[in-house]
């Protein structure tokens, strides 16, 4: 991979943010992306299909990187579905999400080389911009505020014990503080070795525990922590805060045995000895209480366990009668009705209940051309083409990996979408596979309609191909 900071450029513009028209889309490729002359990587910013802005700030990001690359800010949409409809396969980038084209870039580059960076959110896209700074500028990362999720990523790694203070107590847990501004949970079955039915009994706020980091995510603001692993073990030192002093201080860890009350309990006794003994059978009680309220737990478990399987059992029934079903009935390639029919058992196996009633069906017909092409087909099987109908169908094409849905466009760099002018109908393509030369792709038309419209299956055509029959 070519070195990803180079020495800045000396042209002004650089620094600044670039868009691209779809029709300027051939015109880059050919003198700048693929150009054997290029010093510079190109960063390509998309906008979100959901807010149709982007989630990190060109302008911002431009200014960091000191006219070390060159920005793109692209619109979800016509200029991105010409880029991928020239590109190679994964190369391309769309959504939200930020590609870095590195110099050097060919038709047979290997896409991991060129990261694709997703986001989702506000905070991933504040994770991808120090990521991009990190690959193209690290020097540019200095002065960047921290987050305390960050500070605390940087600081601890799972599996390590530390200190933390107890800032809300539940009926399934307590909430720990790593440092201010960053939580984690202990469940109440993570407190001690002997079973906690009453977290409050063991901590209380403001409490300083030793934890043991069992999951970490700083982007998704979680961590998974432990109590009971913590026991007997060293514990690290405290972050530090701003000015310098640790967040905690070691001795303020509350210091009791498991199970034991804590130490600002009020206990009068006149002997410890005959305390702890009652206490003991107390817990023997507890425990036997226990394991009987286990016990009947196990034998409903247990119920529902044959409930479910004979639940499993009829699914397993109902899928074996589809598949009988399609097996006797006539070669979907053989009239619309009959490839109609395998979409729909395609769709049964596909979804579950709960999935159909969220995801319907849509109405359906099928173009004259498409079944004379299915017979044809020898390179994707026909029940592969049956299953990427019923996605397109019930609308959920768009969030499959690696499908591609786009509109269909009448030829590459920048032409204009395909409309039917008898109907309205616009046409539509997605992929059928995936990382070939040749891949195929499914078109189709989508007819508008007050309920949702109608989906007409066109043709299953070649990755290159902009036809589709009318």
């Amino acid at each position: 991979m070519t070195d990803p900071s180079p020495d800045p450029t000396t042209d002004p513009s650089a620094s600044g943010v670039r868009t691209l028209a779809p029709d300027e889309v051939p015109d880059f490729l050919r003198d700048e992306l693929f150009s054997p002359d290029r010093e510079l990587p190109i960063v390509a910013i998309t906008s979100s299909r959901q807010t149709g802005a982007p989630w990190l700030d060109p302008e911002r990001l431009a200014s960091r990187l000191e006219g070390r690359a060159i920005v793109l800010a692209l619109d979800t949409g016509e200029t991105t579905w010409a880029l991928s409809d020239t590109l190679p396969e994964r190369m391309d980038v769309y959504g939200g999400a930020t590609r870095i084209w590195w110099p050097g870039l060919t038709e047979q580059s290997d896409p991991v080389d060129h990261p694709l960076l997703f986001a989702r959110t506000r905070r991933d896209g504040d994770r991808v911009f120090r990521r991009v700074l990190g690959l193209v500028h690290p020097a540019a990362l200095d002065g960047l505020e921290v987050t305390p999720w960050e500070r605390v990523a940087a600081a601890y790694e799972v599996g390590e014990i530390v200190p933390g203070r107890v800032v809300s107590v539940k009926d399934y847990g307590a909430v720990v503080e790593l440092l201010p501004g960053a939580t984690g949970l202990v469940h109440k079955s993570e407190m001690d070795w002997t079973f906690v039915e009453d977290p409050t009994e063991f901590v209380a706020h403001d409490d300083v525990v030793a934890v043991e980091i069992l999951k970490l995510d700083p982007d998704a603001g979680r961590a998974e922590l432990s109590m009971k692993r913590a026991i007997g073990h060293d514990v690290r030192e405290s972050i530090a805060l701003a000015d310098g002093r640790p967040f905690l201080e070691a001795q303020a860890l509350v210091d009791r045995a498991p199970g034991r009350p804590r130490p600002d309990d009020d206990f009068v006794g006149e002997d410890d000895a005959d305390y702890e003994a009652d206490e003991l059978e107390e817990r023997i009680d507890e425990l036997e209480k226990r394991v009987a309220e286990l016990e009947e737990e196990r034998a409903t478990l247990t119920r529902r366990l044959s409930d479910k399987t004979k639940e499993l059992r009829s699914e397993r029934d109902r899928h074996e009668h589809l598949r009988r079903e399609t097996s006797q009935e006539t070669d979907p390639a053989s009239s619309p009705a009959a490839f109609l029919l395998g979409v729909r058992l395609a769709y049964a196996r596909l979804y579950s209940e709960s999935d159909r009633h969220e995801h319907p069906l849509r109405r359906m017909r099928v173009g004259p051309d498409l079944l004379d092409g299915l017979q044809e087909l020898t390179d994707v099987p026909v029940d592969k083409v049956l299953e990427v109908c019923a996605q397109v169908a019930a609308g959920t094409a768009h969030d499959v990996p690696g499908r591609q849905v786009h509109e269909l466009t009448a030829g590459s760099g920048g032409a204009p979408t395909r409309m039917r002018e008898s109907d309205g109908a616009r046409a539509w393509r997605c992929s059928l596979q995936d990382s070939t030369a040749s891949a195929r792709r499914l078109h189709w038309w989508q007819v508008p309609g007050d309920d949702g419209g109608t989906v007409e299956f066109a043709n299953v055509d070649v990755h290159d191909s902009f036809d589709i029959t009318e």
